[in-house]
């Protein structure tokens, strides 16, 4: 997260926007525990995925922190690559060729629906909208010849999916239609807490409607999401907050796991930058992560845990024990397996 900030007021975001850039003495810091991790000669590849915040808010942070990071994967001879969650409204052909040259090749851009819909839920901190700066810089980025893949990611109410078409054909004859584009991504908008829990009156509720409503739609349009079919491969869809080979690293220099709760819970912040050349892990709290479901005898049992492994979302389930709910926290793939599945055979059948 080279920032916690955001040029976005996005309606039901669940961050807080508490810091801004990230300081060079926190950059040098996070390389040289990536440069002891890959000293152990146990990784073949680094992969960093910027987040924020907006993480081009702090566009200096994500080109000095590349270079470093690229340079270390040359010297410790493993394979680098990057990609990004931005809300694309800095992505100017300018920036976008710097990425490039940073060898950030994986986005995450978010668009809303057409303007009407987007600049309702998708706001400046100043209130204006910005539909039109977006999707001028993805037209923009089709004019290239650039190698970089695109995920085009479309987050919808009640309201706005039964206006899902108009967007469907605009993405299909504008931006789609470029195979750099072709995975996209359309869900409901859950309440995930944070920031704007509870003011966001057009949550959708998983029991109204199946996760999978707007793909099914997007389908028709020949739009599909790829990484769909990892959902049921073994492990496709363990939370990366327990993966042992996973950090998130906050803005001021917090060590954390899960990209939901950042500092908001205790528990989530299992280690600490303490100064400009040393770091903390709580291990104790690490582990509570990486094992969290291993042993839930239900979920051993499940159909499901070859993909799940009683770890889809370790935050849910921590919230569960502290309420003494006796649940497992099972992801909506397992709920809603026959449309997955659908969707995955309509593919297959293309």
């Amino acid at each position: 997260m080279p920032t916690e900030d955001c040029n976005f007021r996005c309606v039901y975001c669940f961050e807080h926007f508490k810091r801004g850039s990230m300081e060079v003495e926190i950059q040098d810091v996070i390389v040289n525990f990536i440069k002891k991790m890959l000293s152990k000669g146990l990784y073949t590849s680094l992969h960093i995925n910027w987040f924020g915040g907006e993480p081009l808010h702090a566009f200096e942070v994500v080109e000095l922190l590349s270079i470093k990071l690229i340079k270390l994967s040359q010297e410790m001879d493993v394979d680098y690559s990057s990609s990004i969650t931005t809300n694309g409204y800095y992505l100017n052909k300018e920036n976008f060729k710097k990425l490039i040259d940073l060898n950030i090749t994986y986005y995450t851009i978010t668009l809303d629906g057409l303007a009407e819909d987007h600049d309702k839920t998708r706001i400046l901190a100043n209130g204006c909208g910005t539909f039109n700066e977006i999707s001028e810089n993805l037209k923009n980025m089709t004019k290239t010849n650039y190698e970089f893949f695109v995920q085009i990611r479309n987050n919808y109410t009640l309201d706005s999916l039964n206006k899902l078409d108009g967007f469907l054909e605009y993405l299909k004859n504008n931006i789609c239609k470029d195979y750099r584009f072709e995975n996209v991504d359309i869900r409901p908008i859950f309440d995930n807490g944070g920031y704007n829990a509870g003011n966001f009156d057009d949550c959708v509720s998983s029991k109204k409607i199946s996760k999978y409503k707007g793909l099914e739609k997007a389908h028709e349009y020949g739009l599909h999401n790829l990484s769909l079919k990892n959902y049921i491969r073994p492990g496709g869809i363990v939370c990366n907050a327990s993966k042992p080979n996973y950090w998130l690293f906050g803005a001021d220099g917090k060590i954390m796991r899960c990209n939901v709760e950042l500092d908001t819970e205790e528990r989530n912040i299992v280690g600490q930058i303490k100064d400009a050349n040393n770091y903390v892990i709580d291990f104790t709290k690490l582990s509570l992560w990486i094992d969290a479901g291993k042993k839930d005898k239900v979920c051993k049992s499940c159909f499901f845990a070859p993909s799940c492994q009683g770890a889809y979302c370790a935050s849910l389930r921590f919230n569960n024990e502290r309420l003494n709910i006796n649940k497992q926290p099972c992801p909506e793939e397992k709920k809603a397996l026959s449309d997955l599945l659908g969707i995955l055979f309509k593919e297959m059948m293309n």
